[in-house]
């Protein structure tokens, strides 16, 4: 499925509300966007079980720098300590949420017109054997075959 609403809309607010009762993962194109979701996820559901996983140890702070509370992972091994908890992660960093074997109820791609991209990072994406809730404010078409479109809805739904 994709979910097409205009930047401010509440498309991280629609997925916390699908996530309910879920384990999920949230991916996105950047560190900051990732962290940002992760509070507002967490916001919504403080008894929520999230880890965050990139490159910066320091992301899970709030917007007044204190720390929320959420482990930061670097590697697959580090997510082994993990195993019930929902994940966000950039789309550099989905390939060491694959590597480590987690299964999910549902998975959120936020910024997915970024995807469409030939050579885009977070191509793993499409190895999780789960549904995808994608999420844009700016869906990207191409008639190129040699380029991915928002309009392939073997990839990105209906």
């Amino acid at each position: 499925s994709t979910v097409i609403m205009a930047c401010g809309g509440g498309k991280t607010v629609v997925a916390s509300k699908i996530a309910e009762n879920q384990k999920f993962l949230f991916v996105a194109p950047s560190i900051s966007l990732t962290s940002q979701s992760a509070l507002v996820f967490l916001r919504d559901d403080p008894s929520r079980r999230a880890i965050i996983v990139n490159s910066d140890p320091t992301s899970a702070v709030d917007a007044d720098g204190k720390d929320a509370g959420v482990p930061v992972a670097n590697t697959f091994e580090d997510l082994d300590k993990y195993p019930d908890h929902s994940v966000f992660t950039t789309y550099a960093s989905v390939h060491k949420v694959l590597e480590a074997g987690l299964t999910f109820d549902v998975i959120f791609g936020d910024e997915a017109h970024k995807m469409v991209k030939p050579g885009q990072q977070g191509q793993e994406i499409w190895a999780f054997e789960t549904p995808i809730v994608w999420m844009t404010a700016t869906p990207k078409y191409s008639r190129s075959k040699s380029s991915t479109s928002m309009d392939d809805v073997s990839l990105f739904g209906s």
